[in-house]
């Protein structure tokens, strides 16, 4: 996110918490792609993301106007979309136990996202959502090391290994496509 939609979502979320209601629309408009690219990635599903993304979009508007600083709406939000996606695995996780207790089987495969037109979207479809998830906050929305662990609730320490570790995770699928190529 360069500097002008980050000065120009700062003035919306003001604009939202002075009660101007129409800048609601293209606030939610500019950072609903990254919230549903997020949610997508972090849980492998896009049927599951939409739901997600609808009470993140939900909760975000609810409590705008709690936010003290229209600059940390990034975090504050993904702080938001995060916890929704927690939610959905633990509900996820849940209804596999209530299955397993019952006989049922649950089929384990991952669904994939046939929208991924671009090899850096599709890499990131083959890693876990957990890594997947923290190269799209570092990377593609640029937010910081701390911003990143006050989302996901982690110590920084544990982000710059887990960015290493997804880092490392991301080189051997480059390797292994190189190869299939040759």
């Amino acid at each position: 996110m360069d500097n002008k939609e980050k000065a120009f979502s700062e003035w919306l979320v003001l604009r939202c918490q002075q009660g101007h209601r129409p800048a609601l629309k293209p606030l939610l408009e500019l950072w609903q792609p990254r919230y549903l690219a997020y949610i997508r990635q972090r849980l492998g599903d896009p049927d599951s993301a939409r739901d997600v993304l609808q009470e993140a979009l939900l909760a975000i508007c609810r409590s705008l106007y709690k936010l003290q600083d229209p600059a940390s709406f990034p975090r504050w939000s993904f702080t938001i979309v995060e916890r929704r996606c927690l939610d959905q695995l633990r509900r996820r996780y849940r209804d596999r136990e209530v299955f397993a207790e019952s006989g049922s089987e649950v089929e384990q495969s991952v669904p994939h996202d046939q929208e991924a037109a671009l090899d850096s979207s599709r890499l990131l479809a083959q890693l876990p959502g957990e890594l997947a998830g923290l190269l799209r906050l570092y990377y593609l929305e640029e937010l910081s090391l701390p911003e990143i662990a006050e989302i996901q609730n982690i110590p920084r320490g544990t982000v710059k290994s887990r960015l290493f570790y997804a880092r490392k995770r991301l080189q051997k699928l480059l390797e292994e496509e190189d190869e299939r190529a040759r």
